[in-house]
This record gives structure tokens, sequence and C-alpha cells, in this order.
């Protein structure tokens, strides 16, 4: 994501010029409207975001709260696009007036003193070294440091509408400013060429693979989001009617109709593809006693045909198979031939489809020369479900479902966490903070604690 939605740009850290008194007519709309437009690109930016950080509903519904009103851009047949750049029309006053965007200097000067170069440096290296949950635990929850504060960290100076969101809206907010810094890597200078890459593996001794779908390619398994990927296949092709190609991977979608899924699931089924020379590579260092472990987003199973032992399938794998009724989980090879041959798999432990029984209702004289539309259709059959509520899956990770447990626990055997997560360290009599702290719960609490 673009650095620019979200930071507030340079033409609000300039003082007025001496010249032209500061509060002129045609000063004060274009400080209005060059807020208006900064409003309007970090809320763009915070939208945008949510393609990469998980945004509900309601987190997206409160960004938007107020937006169109406070735009000036309600329109009363619904129909004309919203452009979310428009400025207010020079000589007319902002439907906000000056009061709502004469802090956001304030902020700005704020922004600029609020961390040194060195507490900055020890944020991002606390984020970068213990992760998110350690980062929100830390600053957030035992600190109190209010979202938009901590933000200023991120180069990130929230408009004054954005800093009265609520606090599950402000911790998105966090996420993707954390998101943003730990996408962005930075080069270690000492490290150029192939064989520092060489020497780098051969001194270490706990190495941590992370993989993806581009080792599986050269095996023929397409990816999922490249232009010739997987989900640009299904859009081009059509053939299974999908509003939206992810669908194909959507577990609301898969209980209403699983047929849709094992008419394409043989495409991707792991037998049909041997590992490629990365596969080995991984296995290779396992041998050789240097692989702490292999996560991998990857299901296809073939670091597991390789050989790795220590590997993690982040998104699970059709190395296994669950009854999404009974739960009662079996080899995946027990549902190989159902894929191979687009069946859909039941499960041998649940009961079959019952046909629901009538009542037994007394017999009623029959009328004569009735029309169509007045004969009694209690005779009508009820309707019976297509599929039994036994329905076997892979145990691959779908949309709307969460990660496995495993996961959650390998990642913090691999990298023990500094604070121990207890309910002494979500205290706080401030409400907004108790406020705060209950959106961290929901949203960074172990998975394996929710239960």
């Amino acid at each position: 994501m673009d650095q620019h939605h979200l930071i507030l740009p340079p033409p609000l850290t300039r003082s007025p010029s001496p010249s032209k008194p500061p509060n002129n007519e045609n000063n004060r709309n274009g400080h209005v409207a060059e807020a208006l437009r900064i409003y309007a690109i970090q809320v763009r930016g915070f939208l945008e975001a949510a393609e990469v950080v998980e945004a509900d509903p309601d987190t997206i519904e409160d960004i938007l709260e107020g937006f169109d009103s406070l735009m000036g851009l309600e329109d009363d047949d619904g129909d004309e696009d919203i452009d979310p750049c428009v400025e207010p029309i020079e000589g007319q006053d902002s439907p906000a007036g000056d009061e709502a965007f004469d802090v956001d200097r304030e902020y700005l000067q704020e922004a600029k003193t609020t961390w040194s170069k060195a507490e900055v440096k020890q944020l991002m290296t606390d984020l970068k070294e213990h992760g998110r949950g350690y980062f929100i635990n830390e600053y957030v929850v035992k600190r109190a440091i209010p979202i938009p504060r901590l933000l200023y960290a991120f180069g990130i100076c929230l408009c004054k509408q954005l800093r009265q969101k609520r606090p599950k809206t402000l911790l998105y907010f966090l996420e993707v400013a954390m998101t943003r810094e730990l996408e962005s890597r930075e080069k270690l200078p000492m490290y150029n060429t192939i064989d520092d890459a060489v020497d780098l593996i051969r001194k270490s001794k706990r190495i941590v693979i992370l993989t993806g779908a581009g080792i599986s390619v050269s095996c023929g398994i397409p990816d999922f989001r490249s232009r010739d990927g997987l989900y640009a296949n299904l859009q081009r092709n059509g053939e299974y009617n999908l509003d939206d190609p992810q669908q194909m991977f959507d577990i609301h979608y898969f209980k209403e109709n699983p047929a849709v899924f094992y008419s394409f699931a043989s495409q991707i089924y792991p037998s049909n593809f041997i590992p490629s020379p990365c596969h080995r590579f991984i296995k290779l260092i396992e041998d050789k006693g240097k692989l702490l472990r292999n996560y991998t987003q990857n299901i296809d199973t073939l670091e597991t045909r390789a050989g790795v032992q220590r590997v993690l399938q982040c998104h699970g794998s059709f190395a296994t198979a669950s009854c999404i009724n009974c739960h009662t989980r079996h080899p995946g090879n027990a549902i190989e031939d159902d894929i191979m041959n687009h069946r859909v798999p039941l499960c041998k432990g649940c009961p079959p489809i019952q046909p629901p029984t009538k009542p037994k209702a007394k017999k009623k004289p029959k009328k004569k020369n009735l029309s169509v539309w007045e004969q009694d259709d209690d005779d009508d059959e009820p309707d019976i479900p297509a599929y039994p509520p036994g329905i076997m899956k892979p145990d691959i990770t779908f949309f709307g479902e969460k990660l496995s447990n495993e996961f959650d626990k390998a990642l913090i055997e691999d990298r023990p966490l500094r604070y121990p997560y207890t309910p002494s360290t979500l205290g706080s009599t401030n409400p907004d903070q108790q406020d705060t702290n209950k959106a961290y719960q929901s949203r960074y609490r172990p998975s394996w604690q929710c239960r």
C-alpha cells in the first residue's frame, strides 16, 4: 500500500506565507479543501488495505461512517459516482466548517515531537523481533499508549475524523501500519552474492524456511493470484458459475454446494505431481540438522512427499480429511477415489439422508371439477436435501475458517514469547482503554486459549 494514502501530505505542514494574511477567505477555503482531500485519501487507503489486512464489515462501516455527508457527496438519486478526492467549490463553506480541521496542524506538530529516532527504532525492533501480539500487548494494553500516538512512529498522522473511530477500528488502523512495516524488509548490506547465502546457510543452525505457491509452479500446480493463476483461470473459464473465483474455497459455499469443489479438486490433488528441486533442497537442509521448521502456505503436501518432517502446512493440506458434521478425521487417501472421480465423499459414520416422514392424515373426499388453482396440494412431496449432513472435506483451510491450533503452537515453540498472556495484563480502569483491550482480546488471543 502506498504510504501517501495514509500520511498527511506536506502542504499542511507549511506555515502561512507572511505576505498573505492567514485568515483571508481564500486561505480558509484552501485549508478546508486540503483537509477534506487528506481525509478522503486516508479513508481510501484504509479501505484498500482491507484486501491485505482482515477487516470485518463493522470496521468498514465505521470507517465510512459520516464520510459521504462530510464530503458533501450525498446524492438524492443515489446514481451518481462518488469521487473520494472531491474538493469544495471555491467560495462555499465546508459542510463541517473550519473547526473540524484546525486541529490538523496541532496533530502534525505533535507527530514530529512524540517519538525520537531511537524510540522509533526500538518500537520497530520490538515489532519485528517479537511479533504483533507482543507489540499490541506491550504498548496498547500494558502501557496504554493511544493508538493515534503509536501511529506517529509508523509515519501515519490520522486526521481528526479517523481519530474518533471505535477502538476496534483504531486497532485495525494499527494492524495496517504493522503489516506495512513488516512487509518492507531492509536489505542486510553484508549479504550480496550466492556465495554469501551459501556461507550463511553453512554457519546457521536453526533455519526457518517460508514457502508459498511459487515452489510448486514448476511441478505443474498453478499459483492462486497471478495473471495466469488459479483464480484468474476460474474467472476466465466460467465453467463453475462462481460469482467470485474465491468461492471455490469458501466454507459457506462449500456447505451449500460441495459438488462444485469436488468437480474441480482433482486438478490440484497432490497425487498428480512430484516434488521440485526446491522441495528436495528443504529436505537437504533438514538432513544436515539445520532446519528449525518449514512453514508453507501450500496445500499440496509436496514437502512431505519429499521427505521433510519438520514442516507445518499453515493452510492445511490434503493429507487428512474430516467430516463437517461429526468432525471425525480420516487419512486423506480415504477420499482420493471420490476426488479423482468428481464425487462428493460422504462420512460413513453419519446417517444417510432420510426422507422426511409425513403425518398420516384422514382421507378427504375429492371434489370434482376443481380448477388447477383450487386443487389441494397436500400430496406434494416435501423437499429432500441434496446431501446428508456428513460431508467429508479435505483439511485445507477455506475462507471463513481459522488457522489450525498447530500453527499458533508452532510459532510459540519456535519463537517463545517474552510475556505471559494473563488476564492481569488487560486490567485498566479507563473505559476507552477497556474497549481497546476487548478489541485486542478478540483479535490477538491465541486460538487455543479461546476454547
